[in-house]
């Protein structure tokens, strides 16, 4: 490439980027990040301003669609009687706003559009003159979208559940984006790992761990006080949280098969479980099954998961299919020890047997041992929680924006 990056007067290298999101996502927080580190950052969203405005980034430099956010909003609430969500109009839609106006605009040096609604823009600036001198990417945020309807239909036959995922007409959109695209840019090594087993070449997937903006979650000294004296006394039942939708995608199926095989420590007092979440339409008849083992408080304010987090002993994911579940982070900050599968963030996240563990994905029986291991030694309980208040420290977004503009320094000198 022939490209020369601009440079502010400190020396460092200035890119002009254009953030194209259907929504919101961890766009914003990229944009506002990347904008401080100063770069030239516009954001086209399909959000209204009043969403933009609580995020900190210019409303000047915000192109927004909200009308079509108007939209999506009611569509996905019309999900809730049945009705399904209009992807094959929605996404095109968006797409197409999208390239319209990105040609109105100066030439950017970087793409940085999410998935589902990208095809129009790749195509539009691959064919455009000085191609060679962009940088396009687009954005996964879980796993290889033919990864992850395989993994959700092999749920659904396991459980005999019907699962919402990916149809085909998205799937075949999503890997035309990834064809067009110079770089597929995903959250942690588990969605990495899953393109280059649908055969992306290395060089094509850029694994750029999100900031993890979980400081408001650290607990109280009153919390750590209390948690270390639950720990101490074997007579006080183990808590043990999830935080997450309830669904089968979560690990549902694998959540009920964990709660049936210990129903005599549960009736004995020995374990307490929390599910924290909204519950999905499609685990409403599970979940009325597991209601007098486990409370399902519904969804919550990020003030009472603080709440939650520090009512908690230990905490359970135990998910089939994640990009980065910002809940692990939650956990970590506030000192609770994490049974997980590596099937999200937790291979990047949890060290093996210092701050938790990692079980396979859909192994309802190393769930068990995992669990019963910790009910009977709540000393490694504790010693889990104590290294990761001395040691866990949270992603930022100026550390995401910093590899990125590295990768970006390093790509752009590329012949």
């Amino acid at each position: 490439m022939s490209f020369t990056p601009k440079t502010l007067p400190n020396g460092a290298k200035r890119y002009r980027i254009a953030i194209a999101v259907q929504g919101r996502f961890h766009a914003f927080d990229l944009a506002c990040a990347l904008l401080e580190a100063g770069h030239d950052v516009t954001l086209l969203t399909s959000l209204p301003a009043s969403r933009v405005l609580p995020s900190g980034f210019p409303l000047e430099r915000t192109i927004s669609h909200p009308w079509l956010g108007y939209l999506q909003k009611l569509f996905a609430e019309l999900q809730a009687f049945g009705i399904g969500y209009p992807v094959q109009w929605i996404a095109p839609f968006f797409g197409r706003w999208v390239a319209r106006t990105l040609r109105r605009l100066p030439p950017f040096d970087v793409l940085h559009l999410w998935s589902e609604s990208a095809e129009e823009s790749l195509r539009q600036f691959a064919a455009a003159a000085g191609a060679d001198q962009q940088l396009r990417m687009v954005v996964r945020g879980s796993s290889h979208i033919r990864f992850q309807a395989r993994l959700l239909a092999e749920e659904a036959a396991r459980s005999g559940a019907p699962q919402e995922r990916p149809t085909e007409w998205v799937c075949q959109r999503e890997e035309r984006e990834y064809a067009l695209a110079h770089l597929s840019v995903v959250p942690s090594s588990f969605a990495k790992h899953s393109f280059l087993a649908q055969g992306i070449d290395q060089d094509r997937v850029f694994q750029l761990t999100p900031g993890t903006p979980a400081a408001e979650f650290a607990p109280t000294e009153q919390a750590i006080t209390e948690r270390l004296k639950r720990y101490q006394n074997a007579d006080q039942p183990l808590r043990i949280l999830v935080i997450a939708t309830v669904c089968y995608r979560k690990g549902l199926h694998d959540f009920a098969l964990l709660i049936r095989s210990l129903q005599a420590e549960i009736l004995g007092g020995r374990i307490v479980f929390c599910w924290t979440g909204p519950i999905a339409q499609e685990a409403e008849n599970l979940v009325a099954e597991l209601r007098t083992q486990v409370q399902f408080p519904g969804k919550r304010t990020r003030a009472e998961l603080k709440q939650s987090l520090a009512w908690a002993d230990l905490f359970l994911l135990p998910t089939i299919e994640d990009g980065f579940p910002q809940v692990l982070a939650q956990a970590a900050v506030s000192g609770l020890p994490i049974i997980t599968t590596p099937n999200g963030s937790g291979s990047d996240l949890v060290k093996q047997e210092i701050t938790g563990w990692i079980v396979p994905a859909r192994d309802a029986s190393a769930l068990r041992s995992c669990v019963l291991n910790a009910l009977e030694s709540r000393s490694t309980l504790a010693q889990m929680s104590q290294a990761l208040l001395r040691e866990y420290r949270p992603r930022s977004w100026r550390q995401a924006a910093q590899e990125y503009q590295s990768f970006l320094d390093q790509w752009f000198k590329c012949p």
